[in-house]
C-alpha cells in the first residue's frame, strides 16, 4: 500500500512540476504533501520522515543522514525557495488585480464615451453586413445542423 501511496505522489510531483514535501502524519497516519516544508525539515529536533521531490524526481530523504552544514544548507535552501514562491505569488496577484482594475477604468471611459456619443447621434441598429434571405436561411440551416450533432434531438422548429 505504501508502495501505491508512493508511486502516486511521485506521479503528482511530475504533473505538478513544483517541489513536494511529503511526510506521514503522526496522529492520523496519513500521508501529507506540502508545497513548502514542514517547521521540523532538516532541523535537529526529531519529526516524521520528510521525503522531497522536484519535477518527479528524488531530491532528499531526512532518513538519510547528512553533516550538520548540508543539513542547515538545506534547511536554508527549502525555506528560501518556499519564501521567493510565496513572493512571487502575490506579485502575480498584485499584478492581475492592477491588470482588472486597469480593464474596469477602460471599460466605464467606453462607456461614458458611448453615453456621450449616444446622447448627440441618434444611431440604428444595422447588420453587419446586407444579409438576403438565402443567407440568413443557410445560418438557420448551420446551426439547426450543429444542435442535432450535439444533443442528438433536432431542434424545435422556428417560426
Amino acid at each position: 500500500m505504501k508502495w501505491i501511496l508512493l508511486a502516486v505522489f511521485i506521479s503528482l510531483s511530475s504533473v505538478a512540476n513544483a517541489r513536494m514535501y511529503q511526510w506521514i502524519d503522526a496522529h492520523s497516519g496519513t500521508p501529507q504533501l506540502s508545497g513548502g516544508p514542514p517547521v521540523w525539515y532538516r532541523s535537529t529536533s526529531p519529526g516524521p520522515r520528510v521525503v522531497v521531490f522536484e519535477d518527479g524526481r528524488l531530491l532528499d530523504d531526512t532518513e538519510l543522514k547528512v553533516s550538520p552544514e548540508r543539513r542547515k544548507a538545506l534547511r536554508e535552501a527549502a525555506y528560501r525557495e518556499y519564501d521567493e514562491r510565496k513572493q512571487l505569488g502575490e506579485l502575480k496577484r498584485l499584478e492581475q488585480l492592477a491588470r482588472r482594475e486597469e480593464s474596469l477604468r477602460r471599460r466605464a471611459a467606453l462607456a461614458e464615451k458611448g453615453a456621450e456619443e449616444a446622447k448627440t447621434e441618434d444611431k440604428t441598429e444595422e447588420t453587419p453586413e446586407n444579409l438576403d434571405q438565402a443567407t440568413i436561411d443557410r445560418l438557420k440551416a448551420l446551426i439547426s445542423s450543429f444542435d442535432k450533432q450535439n444533443t442528438g434531438t433536432p431542434p424545435p422548429a422556428s417560426k
